[in-house]
């Protein structure tokens, strides 16, 4: 990752380890979205002390200015850090119909609204190489295709229009 990803993107305050002593003071807090659409600290922070293994699916840690390079790379589809149709393979749903199952009831349990975003089930998310990704319009808020991180930062959408 480091050489195919951080380092072309001048990533480097990028980390497995939120602890690390080059990333844990440029973390930033996670937070929900309430009802009303005011912004809430989320109470676990999702920062876990430790783990015995790298989790790229929910583990990868990284300051404001580092997710942003990330972000805007995928936003450019220029194909400097993927191909066009690489890209395009992070939005396709990934998951069989028993893994679903399993997904949508964590993704929407009651507590867990910032994996949700605080979608309903009506939004039919799934997941894909890129991360969840909303299948369904969901009228002010997203529309069918949108690529979602959690919503972790709140930057963390993308659209791909075709």
């Amino acid at each position: 990752m480091r050489t195919h990803i951080w380092a072309p993107l001048s990533m480097s305050l990028t980390s497995f380890s939120p602890s690390s002593p080059t990333i844990a003071s440029s973390l930033s807090d996670a937070c929900l979205r309430a009802p009303d659409g005011s912004i809430l600290p989320s109470p676990d922070h999702f920062f876990r002390a430790a783990t015995t293994f790298d989790s790229g699916g929910a583990g990868l840690f990284a300051a404001p200015s580092d997710y942003a390079k990330l972000l805007a790379a995928i936003l450019r589809d220029d194909g400097t850090l993927l191909r066009p149709e690489t890209l395009a393979m992070l939005f396709e749903p990934q998951l069989g119909p028993e893994t679903q199952k399993t997904f949508d009831a964590a993704v929407y349990a009651e507590g867990a609204e910032v994996m949700s975003a605080g979608l309903s089930p009506e939004a039919k998310l799934t997941h894909g190489l890129g991360g969840a990704v909303c299948q369904a319009d969901v009228e002010g808020r997203r529309r069918g295709g949108t690529l979602m991180w959690a919503e972790i930062g709140r930057a963390s959408c993308r659209e791909r229009v075709s």
